[in-house]
């Protein structure tokens, strides 16, 4: 409430609701797994997921839980083989996302505007990788020192 207050944009509170969603997904991968999956309507209900999102807007709080679900439920259709490169940023994707929102902020915001969408995606990457690396260092060595 308080960044919509603010007139912040939509994707600094709206994100939440997707990666609260991407949790309880992850909390009950194995009922899921057992009950959805094997169900021979998962195709079907990936695809009224798909059509429901633009329906209800694009940035709306229920499609923003709707993506997890829909991307979860799509790829758990296909087999990938393990690629150490998507294992590696597993690993930072929370770091990722707290640090996401600051690069965004700064490579479009008051001093700095990248009006190119190529470059500020790129730079955006550049910026939010290293950056995820070492506060993910350093949360390993404060965890590691306090237990």
């Amino acid at each position: 409430m308080v960044l919509k207050y603010f007139n912040y944009g939509d994707w600094w509170y709206l994100s939440t609701f997707g990666f609260t969603t991407g949790f309880f997904i992850k909390y009950f991968e194995n009922l899921i797994d057992k009950k959805i999956l094997n169900s021979k309507y998962t195709l079907l209900i990936v695809v009224i997921i798909i059509l429901l999102i633009p329906i209800l807007g694009v940035y709306s709080y229920v499609s923003m839980c709707l993506y997890p679900i829909a991307t979860f439920l799509f790829l758990k259709q296909f087999y990938f083989p393990r690629n150490k490169s998507l294992l590696f940023l597993g690993k930072i994707s929370y770091e990722i996302y707290l640090i996401q929102g600051i690069s965004i902020f700064f490579l479009r915001g008051n001093h700095i505007f990248i009006t190119n969408d190529y470059l500020y995606i790129t730079l955006t990457i550049i910026i939010t990788i290293p950056l995820a690396i070492i506060l993910n260092l350093f949360s390993n060595i404060i965890i590691k020192k306090l237990v």
